[in-house]
């Protein structure tokens, strides 16, 4: 497809594709020009196929472009398509819209993740929806599998400086054994909240506040509660010191002076 808009359009298209990806078979109708046109039809590649129902508009031999539509596989093996072997079977039914200015992609998505493999696991009914481009995400993450509920409100942005965390997390019966995370903890389901109102680029800079309640450790009917863990984290730049305050039902203290965290890590680990 890419071969032929090229040809006509006499201009080249870089847009790079996974090696799996580089022979496509498109089956449907195509309506509209070379520079704003419409796709309803099947993607065949030798990873699965696609359903799209999209338009495409460019301009400058790609480096503008805007895509909007719809995209439903039954099946994509995932692993061949990236070449890791990690991933396996991923289905899914995706609104979304994209826009590239350049080198900056700004998008929208509003989808279903039907089934999505892992570490030889399948999770099942992932829900996405939010605003998106390269280096963050703004929008809520909702799964519900038997292995794990996890629900996502909020905004992780890495293009901001400094960096922001502001979001709220939920998980439920995380079952770490049974997801293939790990080959211990047989039995083990972990429940915890998570409230993020933290900024900075690493861990030296960070600030704000972060909160951990709810936290109970289940293994075979066996329950133990932590009621919440909570840290603060001030800079002061005028007089270069750092307050770290933390308060559990284990352990409480203050860090204060002008530390490195980074330096503290790194010496303990030798």
């Amino acid at each position: 497809l890419f071969e032929i808009i090229s040809y006509f359009t006499k201009k080249d298209i870089n847009i790079n594709i996974p090696q799996k990806l580089n022979k496509l078979i498109y089956v449907g109708k195509l309506n509209g020009f070379l520079s704003d046109f419409h796709l309803n039809g099947t993607f065949i590649s030798l990873v699965g196929k696609v359903q799209s129902n999209i338009n495409i508009a460019h301009q400058n031999k790609w480096d503008n472009f805007t895509i909007k539509g719809d995209l439903h596989s039954k099946k994509i093996d995932l692993g061949q398509a990236l070449n890791n072997t990690n991933f396996g079977n991923t289905a899914f039914d995706v609104e979304l819209s994209i826009d590239r200015i350049n080198d900056n992609i700004d998008g929208y998505v509003d989808g279903n993740i039907l089934e999505f493999g892992f570490k030889n696991y399948n999770y099942q009914n992932l829900t996405l929806t939010g605003n998106f481009n390269k280096n963050s995400f703004d929008g809520h993450a909702y799964l519900s599998d038997e292995n794990l509920k996890f629900k996502f409100d909020g905004l992780i942005d890495f293009s901001h400086n400094p960096n922001i965390y502001q979001f709220e997390v939920k998980v439920d019966d995380f079952c770490p054994n049974k997801l293939n995370l790990t080959q211990k903890y047989e039995d083990l389901k972990i429940k915890f909240n998570i409230t993020s109102d933290l900024i900075g680029n690493n861990i030296d800079s960070i600030e704000g506040s972060l909160r951990i309640d709810s936290i109970i450790l289940n293994k075979k009917g066996q329950e133990n509660l932590l009621k919440s863990i909570e840290l603060l984290a001030v800079n002061n730049p005028f007089i270069k010191e750092k307050f770290i305050l933390l308060k559990s039902d284990l352990i409480s203290g203050i860090l204060s002076g002008n530390y490195t965290l980074s330096y503290l890590r790194n010496d303990n680990s030798n």
